[in-house]
């Protein structure tokens, strides 16, 4: 039985991926302890079902690299562009990331997760879809972003707080309470607290 007493906190997919990338370690250790405490019914976390379709094919943390050689002669002829240069070059690089395929092991951990009772599945119905198109051409988010937003500003009781670390919601700020994600258990005991959702 949920209670209204308990902080309802949306998660959106990032907050999924991050357990899954060995680089995102401090997000991965957060999401981790805030999972745990959802287990032992200190939170509720909920989520739209589209995130189990979006988790499968997650994107690493972009890790800027440096300016290729072919850019060297521009940027002896003209030294000043190199600062719009290399924000056009991360641009490029950020978007064009290929996402990779779960291991199985990572698979089994997901689909255990998601199956877990301690997170909430919001399903999709015809008024979720119809809140996401005007969310979408509203504040101007892509479609899964849109239903995620719709997905959490149509719950009842409504969230507490909407978690993700994708700053493209921020567009949306006024009916969504976004929130970092942060740890719950205190430093003493966060070490000890957190357990590896995989190896």
């Amino acid at each position: 039985m949920m209670s209204d007493a308990v902080r309802r906190l949306y998660w959106d997919t990032s907050c999924f991926i991050c357990l899954l990338n060995a680089n995102e370690q401090d997000r991965r250790y957060i999401c981790m302890d805030i999972l745990r405490h959802a287990e032992l019914g200190n939170v509720e976390v909920w989520t739209s079902a589209i995130a189990v379709a979006e988790v499968i094919r997650p994107r690493d943390q972009f890790i800027p690299s440096p300016l290729p050689s072919w850019c060297k002669p521009i940027l002896e002829k003209f030294p000043h562009l190199e600062e719009e240069l290399k924000k056009l070059w991360d641009f490029f690089k950020h978007k064009t990331q290929p996402t990779r395929q779960l291991t199985d092991q990572e698979l089994k951990a997901i689909q255990d997760l998601f199956a877990a009772d301690y997170i909430n599945m919001i399903h999709l119905d015809e008024r979720t879809i119809n809140e996401s198109v005007t969310i979408a051409r509203k504040y101007g988010l892509k479609p899964m972003d849109a239903i995620h937003a719709a997905s959490a500003s149509l719950k009842r009781p409504p969230i507490d707080e909407f978690h993700c670390f994708d700053k493209d919601y921020a567009k949306a700020a006024s009916i969504l309470k976004l929130t970092i994600p942060s740890r719950i258990s205190t430093q003493e005991s966060f070490k000890e607290f957190i357990r590896p959702i995989t190896e």
